[in-house]
């Protein structure tokens, strides 16, 4: 197995009681720094030199200042590996402890935000019932004052639909970049109320339009940004979800060192490729049959969709999705509709309107990028 991305879930505990949350079991179990160790040492194994960790939950922050100074320090210890960090958090606990430590070790922050109050407190609700955007919103300002640029993801949800320009608004006030998630229909707590594939897409549509025509500061959407460049370079950029790598490229540590190929699939029995404390090296996880199974849906897709115009920058789309709906890791049904529609209103609105000179510079700087990196692997 090549260098992966290790995705560390050390706990599964949160503050916050999200509706939307795909974390099927939530307890206060911290993974054993032990365990922890372990599934360092097996990812710098393999890394090349360098290796991203990225620290998942529940609220990896729960874990406690103490827990991740030690796992930084034993990460420095490998003197073979530069590794850096990023946490994944729910902006609820940070204080000035968090803040000297992220600072010291230059670790990268992403915070779940869902934009303006009324739409963020629709979902991100304390266990109280209470809103966290009050909570959230100091916490990120604190970061910011302290010279950290965080990174912002919004899950897409009913109360967003129509509101695209006041969702834009509020990131672009501020100068954050931020990503979109579609809220998914089944939750560790049942169905719930998502948006319809067509009203995301309105939204998508919406926001895209914003995007490309936007002035004053220039604040970048993902995966949005991600899918024009894959349109305008003919290839897949920067998502695993549309990667001919899917499978390959991450891999999700449970806090009882259970491992499976997305922090998505964490507690789904068929998806268990095995467990950090009985391995000794990350290939033996090849031969296992999850692992084949997993990585074959790329295999068959990449056959099955040979003459689809879209198979370059989308390779099935996203499997947890489709396994939400389906049950079936095999399925691109649902995925194919979606994605064939999405790519379509991209093409149709590069096609009729000027972009704004400042992003569409930005966006052909990124597709030349893209396109010099397909030219480096291809000479390799």
């Amino acid at each position: 197995m090549k260098s992966v991305i290790p995705i560390v879930s050390v706990t599964d505990h949160c503050p916050l009681s999200c509706d939307y949350c795909y974390v099927r079991e939530k307890n206060t179990l911290v993974m054993d720094f032990e365990v922890l160790k372990q599934i360092i040492d097996l990812c710098a194994a393999k890394s090349s030199g360098s290796m991203t960790i990225i620290w998942h939950g529940g609220e990896p922050l729960t874990a406690g200042v103490e827990y991740f100074e030690k796992a930084f320090r034993y990460c420095q210890e490998i003197k073979s590996t530069k590794i850096i960090h990023k946490i994944q958090t729910s902006g609820t606990i940070l204080n000035e402890s968090w803040l000297s430590l992220m600072k010291e070790f230059h670790v990268r922050v992403g915070v779940s935000l869902d934009g303006p109050m009324e739409l963020h407190n629709a979902h991100r609700r304390f266990r109280s019932g209470h809103g966290s955007f009050d909570t959230v919103y100091a916490n990120v300002n604190t970061l910011v004052a302290n010279g950290m640029t965080p990174g912002f993801i919004l899950v897409v949800s009913k109360e967003h639909m129509g509101r695209a320009a006041e969702v834009f608004a509020f990131f672009q006030e501020h100068g954050w970049d931020f990503s979109i998630s579609q809220m998914s229909p089944v939750t560790q707590y049942g169905c719930k109320e998502a948006p319809t594939d067509e009203e995301y897409l309105g939204f998508y549509s919406d926001l895209l339009r914003i995007y490309l025509r936007q002035t004053g500061k220039y604040i970048q959407i993902v995966p949005m940004m991600h899918h024009i460049i894959s349109v305008l370079s003919g290839r897949s950029v920067g998502l695993c979800s549309n990667s001919k790598s899917c499978g390959l490229d991450y891999l999700a540590f449970a806090p009882d060192g259970s491992i499976y190929p997305c922090n998505r699939f964490v507690g789904v029995d068929d998806c268990l490729l095995g467990h950090a404390q009985a391995i000794t090296s990350l290939d033996e996880l090849r031969e296992g049959q999850q692992f084949k199974g997993f990585v074959s849906r790329l295999d068959n897709t990449i056959e099955e969709c040979t003459a689809c115009r879209h198979l370059r920058y989308c390779y099935g789309g996203c499997p947890h999705e489709e396994f939400t709906r389906s049950g079936q890791l095999s399925s691109r049904v649902h995925q194919c509709a979606i994605y064939r529609k999405l790519f379509s209103i991209i093409q149709d609105e590069l096609n009729s309107l000027a972009c704004t000179d400042h992003t569409l510079s930005a966006l052909l700087h990124q597709v030349a990028e893209a396109r010099n990196a397909e030219d480096g692997e291809t000479t390799q």
